[in-house]
């Protein structure tokens, strides 16, 4: 498969409209977000008081977490597996990236050991969040471009046929 570029980019007919690709980084990430989250959401769901969240008999918050990254992972899932398109790609990183600022901005809340460790994980999960959602965001924007540009085109090619 070829990389994606602003010069080359896949797009195909989809319900009267074109089908934007993104590269493989974005398609790679939205892949394991989706299945972390999804692993989790049920991890949260079937044995609350085993996970992560879980402190001292706080059910409601492990289930209120598990329920969030669920769905954030079955996004996810749609976006990579149904939608395959650019926009769809958009939608499910940005509420994944929300996720991932919260939980950042969370931690400085969280004290002990535990937040030393998550400082890594977390900076990291939110810049590949960041670049797989700007180059999902940049591939639309590029798309509605070569849309216009070619919309021009055939607007002055009918203009010089008609005259």
């Amino acid at each position: 498969m070829a990389p994606v570029t602003e010069r080359n980019q896949r797009t195909e007919q989809l319900n009267g409209s074109e089908r934007i690709d993104v590269p493989l980084f974005v398609k790679v990430i939205t892949g394991l977000t989706g299945t972390i989250a999804v692993v989790l959401g049920v991890w949260a769901a079937i044995a609350t008081d085993s996970h992560p969240q879980y402190v001292d008999g706080a059910y409601d918050v492990v289930l209120s977490w598990g329920a969030r990254a669920l769905g954030i992972g079955l996004a996810c899932f749609v976006a990579v597996f149904f939608i395959r398109d650019a926009r769809g790609y958009v939608i499910a990183l940005a509420a994944s990236w929300v996720r991932e600022v919260l939980d950042l901005i969370d931690l400085f809340r969280v004290e002990g050991d535990f937040r030393t460790q998550l400082w890594g994980v977390l900076i990291g999960s939110v810049v590949l969040h960041s670049t797989a959602l700007f180059l999902s965001v940049r591939a639309v924007t590029n798309s509605r471009a070569s849309t216009s540009v070619r919309a021009q085109d055939l607007g002055s090619s009918m203009s010089r046929a008609t005259s």
